[in-house]
């Protein structure tokens, strides 16, 4: 019997998680947009969870990947996510499928368009200060370096930290993988066109200049490049400012 997604997610948490409250499919498995290699992104909210979890089931015709919800604890788990930046969950919830409702997809769904809509926390000066060393110790190891293919392991990372810098000190939300990409560009059409160029020219030509005056032009407004100087404190254990 041919599934649509909607009714392979609804059979299985019907199968998997028959008493959670709410159930919902991401937007990514809308038919026509799925493929054969494609998975089911699952969010459950079921009381009888204890610890929040993720874990890919082997089931027909797609496998289904759940991210498990203690209803009462998924704002704790709310405050601790907010700090990366990530809003998978809450994009999930928001613009997916109700494939599951006792009466609290409503609510959960409410909450989490609250967060979009607020933002990530700000990062903090040490945070900003961290992503400018990071930077600055990666594109320095660029400039020195003679090795092609270690290059492409540098520019790789710097790739991603450059990223992510550009969305957090504008205080957006990041994405994993395709999704940073797609959040760059929503952001801003200039600055996202003035990355990927600056990132091709290397990977296309090996000359490092471009990049090289892009990450400076990038830094320059939140003090420039950070290396010599730079602190971190490590922060104690909670239990150890427990008296």
């Amino acid at each position: 019997m041919n599934l649509t997604p909607i009714e392979a997610a609804t059979k299985f948490v019907e199968l998997n998680f028959p008493n959670c409250s709410a159930a919902f499919l991401a937007a990514s498995a809308k038919k026509g947009s799925i493929k054969k290699n494609s998975d089911l992104d699952i969010v459950i909210f079921d009381n009888e969870i204890t610890l929040h979890f993720r874990k890919v089931y082997d089931y027909a015709p797609w496998p289904a990947e759940v991210f498990g919800f203690n209803l009462s604890s998924f704002k704790e788990f709310m405050n601790k996510n907010d700090s990366y930046a990530l809003p998978t969950i809450y994009i999930i919830i928001t613009k997916g499928f109700v494939v599951k409702d006792n009466g609290e997809a409503e609510s959960i769904k409410k909450m989490c368009e609250e967060r979009l809509i607020q933002g990530p926390p700000s990062w903090s000066f040490d945070e900003l200060n961290f992503a400018r060393f990071e930077i600055t110790d990666q594109l320095e190891d660029l400039i020195t370096s003679q090795h092609e293919m270690e290059n492409y392991f540098i520019v790789n990372k710097l790739f991603t930290l450059c990223a992510t810098f550009i969305l957090r000190v504008n205080d957006l939300w990041l994405g994993d993988g395709k999704w940073l990409y797609r959040e760059l560009t929503a952001y801003h059409k200039g600055v996202s066109e003035q990355f990927i160029s600056a990132f091709e020219s290397y990977y296309k030509t090996s000359d490092k200049q471009q990049l090289i005056d892009f990450i400076d032009s990038m830094l320059e407004p939140y003090g420039g490049r950070l290396f010599a100087g730079f602190y971190q404190e490590e922060e104690e254990e909670e239990e150890d400012m427990i008296e």
